[in-house]
């Protein structure tokens, strides 16, 4: 086939690789017991931070948001009481570009948890979060060689671009933007001058340029769809569409806010899958939504696990009900040591392993791609040269470039996709899915084979290839490691409503300061969870007009609201009903008292 000519036309050729690796923070996690995601922000923000953030992110109830202006007044005033005269005036303050969150600096003389604390008393907040925190998770290594791409050949890629290029989709990179355009000082790479790139934008430098100044984010666009063009590496999609999306500075550092925003721009700007090599060790409810956002929008999500080589996964990987968690191997197929592991993770891909030489060719086994060139500590962004990289960061885009598949095959409902890339993963681990490599090795062509069998009508001509357009016998069909079950017909829906604390615990009082975490989880008429089930609840605080809250259920049949905090002395009154399908459940009702 012709991709193996390219191939190997390329390994007899010269790869010049810069002396000086990319400087790259690792994320590192909190020593912190197995409590719910709601009690890790507030202990880890409440006692000390080690990450020095002076940064919080505040969502709205949306009955409030008419009267933003007037509760940021307020803000200001009551950080005045708290802290002393003149500390609102010192806070400074940004909105999200779709209004769904406020960005707020402190003054680093204030302790992130009483400012947190102070805020929450405004009227009208839904949640307070830090801003944490997030980073590249992937390691350079750039030693001149003669490149391979053996990680290409581990996933079956020669057989997947039988079947498709990739065209028509459209991934959104969310990172350290990408050498896509000559513009100014900055060049577009040689090697992605065939890609066609739609508009994305700059969320560091708040424009239109989203130019990378690290070299991270072209590596991962190389990876995802790196041009076939006869000169230097191989992408999985290079029909694909990209869009690039800055959030990580020239350090290779961001944080969660400008990772949420790049998720709900790219969805309302027509990605179909996104990319996050990124990772913060906490979790937080903006991401959270954001996720959701994109989700539900039929958008695929594809994040790395992180590098510490420990059980607990990074977010937005950790987010298991919205994200395809990546971990990583080596040429030898295996989970690599660093590669995180965690009841979230959903299967592995090639990231490479520095600490082996398979192939005995006297280089690190890497991940090969075309990067910026450095000049001792100066990257240059107008020269290139094909770099080593490991890590679950480069894992994550072989992932995302296989989706980008399916969904040039037709395949575009979010679960279906993920399912598709777990049923025809190779199980290299303990039989069936588990916690160290998920549901197994990464499988392009068993991946694109089922993608064909799902829609067998799809008129394939993204490729020259010559190909049969017969549909797969069952002989042929991919061989699967877990079943789709079949819905049952549903005729009863059954809502519970439970009440949270700060600390995630059940409780019927609750002191007048903190915000109340409203549980929902709904079940069918064998008690099994409903997924997208529509839930409306109303909540009131004695005479006060109710407010209602609107939403889906997840894949496990439940959803979490936050609302509060309340004043003091007051019973607030709840009643919630879902609906799906034209079946409605009974009114469900839930009381609880402030102090």
């Amino acid at each position: 086939m012709i991709f193996h000519k390219v191939i190997h036309n390329y390994s007899h050729s010269h790869a010049f690789m810069a002396k000086r690796s990319i400087p790259i923070f690792l994320s590192v996690l909190l020593a912190l017991a197995p409590f719910s995601p709601w009690q890790l922000m507030v202990n880890a923000a409440e006692t000390e931070s080690p990450y020095q953030v002076h940064e919080v992110l505040i969502t709205w109830r949306k009955s409030y948001m008419s009267r933003l202006d007037e509760i940021k007044v307020q803000m200001r005033q009551n950080m005045n009481d708290f802290f002393g005269k003149g500390t609102g005036d010192q806070l400074v303050e940004a909105q999200s570009y779709d209004n769904s969150f406020t960005r707020i600096t402190i003054p680093e003389n204030i302790e992130l948890g009483k400012a947190m604390k102070a805020f929450r008393t405004i009227p009208g907040v839904a949640s307070v979060t830090p801003n944490w925190p997030i980073h590249a998770l992937m390691i350079p290594n750039d030693p001149y060689f003669e490149a391979y791409q053996w990680n290409m050949k581990l996933i079956q890629m020669p057989e997947a671009w039988d079947a498709s290029l990739g065209e028509g989709a459209v991934v959104a990179v969310a990172d350290s933007g990408i050498a896509y355009e000559d513009y100014g000082l900055y060049k577009k790479a040689p090697d992605l001058g065939g890609v066609t790139f739609v508009q994305g934008y700059d969320f560091v430098g708040r424009d239109s340029h989203p130019n990378d100044e690290n070299g991270h984010g072209t590596h991962i666009a190389g990876i995802i769809a790196g041009t076939l063009n006869n000169m230097g590496v191989a992408g999985i999609a290079p029909k694909a569409q990209l869009m690039p999306l800055k959030i990580l500075d020239k350090l290779g550092s961001g944080t969660i806010a400008g990772l949420a925003e790049s998720i709900r721009w790219a969805a309302d700007h027509g990605a179909q899958v996104i990319n996050m090599s990124v990772g913060s060790p906490e979790p937080s409810p903006v991401l959270t939504d954001a996720l959701s956002y994109a989700y539900r929008k039929g958008v695929v999500l594809v994040s790395a696990v992180g590098n510490d080589g420990g059980d607990k996964m990074l977010y937005p990987a950790a987010e298991r009900d919205y994200v395809i968690a990546v971990g990583a191997v080596g040429m030898d197929g295996l989970r690599a040591p660093y590669s995180n592991t965690g009841e979230a993770i959903d299967m592995l891909a090639p990231g490479g392993d520095f600490t082996a030489d398979y192939n005995h060719d006297t280089y690190p086994d890497g991940i090969l791609q075309q990067t910026f060139a450095t000049r001792g500590a100066y990257t240059d962004v107008r020269s290139f040269s094909y770099r080593f990289m490991q890590g679950t960061s480069v894992a994550a885009p072989h992932v995302t470039g296989v989706a980008a598949l399916l969904m040039s095959l037709g395949v575009h409902d979010p679960a279906l996709v993920r399912s598709i890339l777990r049923t025809s993963a190779t199980d290299i681990g303990a039989e069936g899915w588990d916690r160290e490599t998920g549901a197994g090795l990464l499988n392009a062509a068993k991946a694109v084979l089922a993608a064909r069998a799902q829609n067998s009508l799809v008129n394939v001509t993204n490729s020259t290839i010559a190909r049969s357009t017969e549909t797969p016998s069952e002989e042929s069909a991919p061989h699967t490691n877990e079943e789709i079950a079949n819905q049952p017909t549903l005729t009863v829906l059954k809502l519970t409503l439970t009440a949270l604390n700060q600390f995630g615990r059940t409780a019927t009082k609750f002191t007048w300061w903190e915000p109340v975490v409203l549980q929902a989880r709904v079940v069918d008429q064998d008690g099994k969870p409903v997924a997208d089930a529509e839930l409306t609840v109303t909540y009131k605080q004695g005479s006060k007009e109710p407010s209602s809250l609107n939403g889906k259920t997840n894949t496990d049949g439940s959803i979490a609201f936050t609302i509060g905090p309340f004043t003091r002395r007051s019973v607030i009154q709840v009643g919630g009903i879902a609906e799906k399908e034209g079946v409605k459940s009974a009114l469900a009702t839930l009381q609880f008292s402030i102090k």
